[in-house]
C-alpha cells in the first residue's frame, strides 16, 4: 500500500523587496531543543560571544533581547543539540519581508514589547526596522483558491 506525504508548496517569496544583506553566522548550541529552528525565525546576537540565538527573551539584559536578523534556512534539532551550528545564512538588513512567513518563538509576536532598557519601550517590529532596516508587508497568496 502506498503512503502519501502532504507538503505545503507556495510561490510566495519571503523577501518581497530590497537587496537583503546576508552573512554566514554561528548559531549557539541548544542542548534542550526539541524541534527544528525554522526558516524565517527572528534571531538575536549575543554580543559577548558573537553567536546567534532565536529571539525568545525580550527581557534579557545581555543583548539577546534585541532582534538583529532572520534565519534563512532550517536547522535540524539534532544539529542544535549536538553543538554550535556554523555557516548559517542570516538576513541582517535591507529587506521587505512577507509578514505571514516570519517565525517567532516563545509565544512572541511582532507586537511584543522589548522591555530592556525600560526607557525605550519598542516592539519587535520597530526594533527590526530600527536595527536592521527590515520591514514587513502583509501579502495575499495567489495560489490559494478563494
Amino acid at each position: 500500500m502506498a503512503v502519501q506525504r502532504a507538503t505545503t508548496i507556495t510561490n510566495k517569496p519571503f523577501i518581497l523587496d530590497g537587496p537583503g544583506q546576508m552573512r554566514r553566522v554561528t548559531v549557539t548550541q541548544d542542548g534542550g531543543r526539541t524541534d527544528d529552528l525554522a526558516f524565517g525565525t527572528v534571531c538575536s546576537r549575543n554580543p559577548s560571544t558573537d553567536k546567534w540565538v532565536p529571539l525568545t527573551n525580550i527581557a534579557a539584559t545581555n543583548g539577546t533581547q534585541n532582534p538583529k536578523g532572520i534565519i534563512m534556512q532550517t536547522i535540524a534539532t539534532a544539529d542544535l543539540v549536538a553543538g554550535d551550528v556554523e555557516d548559517v545564512a542570516m538576513l541582517l538588513s535591507d529587506a521587505l519581508i512577507d509578514e505571514e512567513q516570519v517565525v517567532l518563538e516563545n509565544s512572541l509576536t511582532l507586537a511584543s514589547v522589548i522591555t530592556v532598557p525600560t526607557n525605550v519601550a519598542t516592539d519587535v517590529r520597530d526594533a527590526l526596522r530600527a536595527n536592521c532596516n527590515i520591514t514587513f508587508a502583509d501579502t495575499v497568496d495567489t495560489t490559494e483558491i478563494v
